[in-house]
């Protein structure tokens, strides 16, 4: 029987082989983002894949690159500016410390 961090480790390979697209891949710029908002996306980019790897899911299950962006966009400061770039309840409540932190950070 396999023990559990080989089984993790093992997740960890599936999911990246679900987005194999590395965290720092470039926005386009039709996006719409000035270049706080670029350098924020790719911050909540990389957010998003430790965050998968650490949860031992894909990085869209913690949240998709239109959730991104519409935070990139907004800039959200609480968790209800945050549920407005369409992060659910649940998904607010489990994530959203984090994200915040991510966006209050210069």
């Amino acid at each position: 029987m396999a023990d559990l961090a080989s089984v993790a480790t093992q997740l960890r390979r599936i999911a990246d082989r679900l987005d194999p697209t590395p965290a720092t891949a470039p926005v386009p710029a039709i996006l719409g983002l000035d270049e706080a908002g670029e350098r924020l996306f790719q911050a909540l980019r990389t957010w998003r894949t430790d965050r998968a790897r650490r949860d031992a899911v894909p990085p869209y299950v913690i949240a998709t690159d239109r959730h991104l962006m519409a935070i990139a966009k907004t800039r959200p400061t609480d968790a209800v500016a945050l549920k407005a770039t369409g992060f659910g309840p649940s998904r607010t409540e489990r994530l959203g410390a984090e994200v915040l932190e991510v966006v209050a950070k210069p």
